[in-house]
């Protein structure tokens, strides 16, 4: 009997104290990660006003231009890049997006301040670039979660000239509410493919030398800078701009002074991506990191991996290729009605 009674009390001692490390352990973790934000980027295909600016080539896109750009699709665009970043946010709504191929500050402040949007306290870092068409990046953040402290355009100017057509790269340094760690987001819309790969591949091998001298240039002065690269690169992951100038890699690739790429679960896989061209599926959206945020433990951490947002409203069937594609607001010249042509993108930050 007493040797029953003994071996019934170790065998409590023991679940009490399993009990108490995994409680101990729970609240250590719910402690770490107390707070998150969701960090997102989206081509926003065309968000132009149907109003003529005389200083860009945007006449397509005017209710007398080839698309027939009414107020009416205005309108609808709005509402449905509004109702895409309502959902990509989950509980609530993002705490910041990345967007590309915006036209204006104006097109920026109709989203966030005539839709639904509007109940969350938003802003917004937008800067007027070269770019002919007159599309730029933008950056939209929430106040009550994140402060901007610092924010510039880049511009990239090609070899051979002495200012910047095309684009800029948006910089910008902020901290997170609740945390003292600097993030540093870079928002990207790297030169098209028009013309073929082989006549602009230099073009975007610019672009990613240009972001990667800036990356450099924080991580010499703060070795443990957070850095988050996001935005549509018009590159594939294993194209020489990605792989050979910005130096960025899956992370069972990764070497000491390479980037990690946060979307390598999708790499290999068949009908996944961001964009799609004719049958074939391909990721030209990225969310890429430095590898001190990648493997930080403490401050802000980041997840594992990025999403690809592929919620039923974004995609419609494919009957030409098979399976299906993304819902895009214009095919060809032809109003079709959709979101965009392109899949938006997410990763969640935690501490």
């Amino acid at each position: 009997m007493k040797q029953r009674n003994r071996i019934y009390l170790l065998l409590l001692a023991f679940q009490v104290l399993f009990c108490w490390q995994t409680i101990a352990q729970t609240t250590h973790s719910t402690s770490a990660t107390k707070y998150s934000l969701r960090i997102c980027c989206y081509n926003l295909e065309n968000f132009f006003d149907s109003v003529d600016d005389p200083q860009k080539n945007d006449n397509e896109f005017t209710p007398n231009g080839s698309y027939h750009w009414t107020q009416n699709k205005v309108e609808e665009k709005v509402k449905h890049i509004y109702q895409a970043i309502t959902a990509m946010g989950g509980k609530e709504c993002p705490a910041i997006v990345g967007v590309c191929e915006v036209e204006n500050a104006d097109m920026l402040k109709k989203l966030l301040y005539t839709t639904a949007l509007k109940k969350y306290p938003y802003s917004f870092v937008h800067y007027e670039s070269p770019d002919q068409r007159g599309i730029d990046v933008a950056l939209l953040y929430r106040k009550d979660k994140f402060q901007v402290v610092y924010s510039c355009p880049i511009p990239l100017i090609y070899d051979g000239k002495t200012v910047s057509t095309t684009r800029d790269i948006l910089y910008v340094k902020g901290i997170p509410t609740h945390s003292a760690d600097t993030l540093h987001l870079f928002v990207n819309h790297w030169p098209s493919r028009y013309g073929g790969y082989a006549k602009t591949i230099a073009k975007r091998n610019k672009a990613a030398t240009l972001l990667r001298h800036h990356i450099d240039s924080i991580l010499q002065a703060v070795p443990t800078a957070k850095i988050i690269c996001m935005g549509d690169f018009n590159d594939y992951p294993y194209d020489e701009s990605i792989k050979q100038h910005l130096r960025a890699v899956a992370p069972d690739d990764v070497k000491s002074d390479e980037l990690i790429h946060l979307l390598f679960p999708y790499f290999t896989k068949n009908n996944e991506g961001t964009h799609k061209y004719q049958h074939s599926w391909g990721i030209l959206d990225h969310l890429i990191v430095n590898q001190y945020f990648y493997n930080a433990k403490e401050g802000l951490q980041i997840s594992r991996s990025a999403t690809i947002f592929k919620a039923n409203f974004l995609l419609e069937d494919d009957e030409k290729n098979m399976g299906q594609k993304p819902f895009r607001t214009n095919i060809g010249m032809k109003y079709h009605g959709g979101f965009s042509d392109h899949l938006p993108v997410y990763v969640d930050i935690f501490f």
